[in-house]
């Protein structure tokens, strides 16, 4: 038994032996998918959306769960603070073979107790 369809996406008119048939080609179908996948995650979002404190500024704003600056302005500065503070001092060679001799170290020995702690 053969049915006339509309395609729902397209609405293209097409024929089908299958009566439960709604899309005329699978590029409907797929983008039938992915919309049928957007409105579930704005509804999903609507349902989880949380109230969430800002780690950089404090202030208070609604995100997704795993959100924790307020912008990306905050984002970056989090960052960059975090990049500056765990920065070690950049010494040359003969810097650290300086501190060795005034430390009464071995060059050796003077190394091992900075990477130690």
């Amino acid at each position: 038994m053969k049915y006339q369809r509309e395609c729902k996406i397209c609405g293209n008119e097409f024929e089908t032996n299958n009566s439960k048939k709604v899309y005329c080609t699978w590029q409907c179908s797929r983008e039938a998918a992915r919309i049928r996948a957007r409105e579930y995650m704005r509804e999903y979002q609507k349902k989880h959306d949380y109230p969430n404190r800002c780690l950089q500024c404090g202030k208070v704003f609604r995100a997704s769960r795993n959100t924790l600056y307020c912008s990306p302005e905050c984002k970056r500065a989090a960052l960059t603070k975090q990049v500056q503070e765990t920065k070690k001092p950049v010494m040359t060679l003969s810097q650290v073979a300086r501190a060795a001799r005034e430390a009464g170290m071995s060059y050796g020995e003077y190394v091992r107790q900075m990477e130690a702690g």
